[in-house]
């Protein structure tokens, strides 16, 4: 059985030209970004390629948030989504977790 390997935003599959031609566009790329009084921000992405979730076997996480820290610039902690709708959600959580 094969499996396919890139996903547009709504999770239809695509061919990796169409994927790598997204992943070069900001505006389809990146679903939210908050920069937080702290000096924080939390970028969250369209990944487009699969990834299965570790506690859902099968479940696909075409999404991930991640919270980057201002002096650093490394990531301090991270999340991974199936939908778009998840991802906003999850976004808005780690914004208020991390305000």
């Amino acid at each position: 059985m094969m499996t396919n390997t890139y996903y547009l935003r709504d999770g239809t599959p695509t061919d990796a030209n169409t994927w790598r031609e997204l992943q070069g566009d900001a505006s389809y790329a990146q679903v939210e970004k908050t920069t937080l009084p702290n000096g924080r921000w939390i970028s969250t992405i369209w990944l487009g390629v699969r990834h299965e979730s570790a506690s859902e076997p099968g479940a696909l996480e075409l999404f991930e948030s991640v919270v980057f820290d201002v002096d650093t610039q490394q990531p301090l902690a991270s999340a991974r989504h199936a939908t778009e709708s998840e991802a906003r959600e999850g976004h808005r959580r780690l914004v208020k977790e991390w305000a």
